[in-house]
């Protein structure tokens, strides 16, 4: 009977590394599970469409001859310029502005239509109907992710460092 306090013990701590043996893998197994399944969805870089409806968050104006930043603008949550929508369904858009006149967020501006991407070269290419003619407004993706997409263009319209050069303005959207 001796024997059989003295082995059980014995069996009974080894059980108990065998457990924590166990134990440690089943943690090993679930913490890389878990860092592998929390990617962070920002970071991955969509290759379907622009599909979807986008907010404008920034506008910022890069000088053409080197680059540097001349203006940023941050569109801060619940301001009248928050409201700025953008919209592409499969082959359309719309694009509606706003601005505060006598205190109040009113409708600026609206533009719609057709729009191509090419995905290869990250051109947009927006074909808006206005007065019995076509407007064009051409665009690069400078970045495109499921919460975040940058467009850029050319300045014509101010030369804000007036070098000559023309400018590249860059509209931060954000998904909702």
């Amino acid at each position: 009977m001796d024997q059989k306090l003295i082995f059980l013990p014995e069996l009974y701590l080894v059980y108990l590394r065998k457990i924590n043996t166990v134990k440690k893998i089943l943690i090993l197994i679930w913490a890389s599970l878990t860092v592998l399944s929390c990617r962070k969805d920002d970071d991955e870089v969509l290759s379907n469409s622009l599909y979807g409806n986008w907010k404008m968050v920034n506008i910022s104006i890069y000088s053409g001859k080197d680059n540097s930043v001349l203006s940023s603008e941050n569109i801060p949550e619940g301001s009248c310029k928050s409201k700025n929508k953008y919209a592409f369904t499969e082959d359309q858009f719309s694009i509606t502005y706003y601005e505060t006149k006598n205190n109040q967020c009113e409708i600026l501006d609206t533009a719609s239509g057709e729009y191509s991407y090419n995905k290869s070269t990250k051109q947009l290419r927006l074909k808006n109907h206005f007065n019995f003619t076509y407007i064009y407004s051409d665009y690069t993706v400078e970045y495109l992710t499921n919460k975040e997409l940058h467009l850029a263009n050319e300045y014509y319209d101010v030369d804000e460092n007036h070098n000559a050069v023309k400018n590249r303005s860059v509209v931060t959207l954000k998904r909702y």
